[in-house]
């Protein structure tokens, strides 16, 4: 298993969060810790069926992936909308579509998408990070 970075996505990172709003982490995770954290977790908390899950501790939203191409569209997904956010706000309409235009909504199945190679770039002083194709 890969030693990536969690990181935020939604409101936090690239919207406007109200204050009712919950953090989405994304995590890259192994099966036997993505069982775990799904039944652990509050209510709603599940494994979803491409072998990813969703688990809610109180207002954390934890994203967890088992596979390091999920883990980069939601990398760069985020890291694409973050750079749109620093001339408006993204709306959860406008993230939805653009997760969904990638061929990501939270349940991804590798052997419909042709892989990626993804080179991180350096975090700006306000956090934003950011992926570039190309190879490792």
């Amino acid at each position: 298993m890969s030693n990536r970075p969690s990181f935020i996505t939604g409101s936090h990172a690239y919207g406007i969060p109200r204050p009712n709003s919950d953090i989405d982490l994304v995590v890259l995770v192994g099966v036997n810790c993505l069982r775990k954290l799904c039944e652990n977790g509050q209510e709603g908390s599940r494994v979803l069926a491409e072998g990813d899950g969703k688990a809610f501790y109180g207002k954390l939203n934890l994203i967890l992936v088992t596979n390091e191409r999920e883990y980069e569209l939601w990398a760069k997904g985020t890291a694409e909308l973050q750079l749109r956010a620093l001339t408006k706000p993204v709306t959860r309409e406008e993230a939805k579509a653009h997760f969904t235009a990638m061929g990501l909504t939270n349940q991804v199945s590798q052997d419909k998408m042709d892989p990626i190679e993804l080179v991180p770039m350096e975090s700006n002083s306000d956090g934003i990070f950011g992926f570039l194709d190309g190879p490792m």
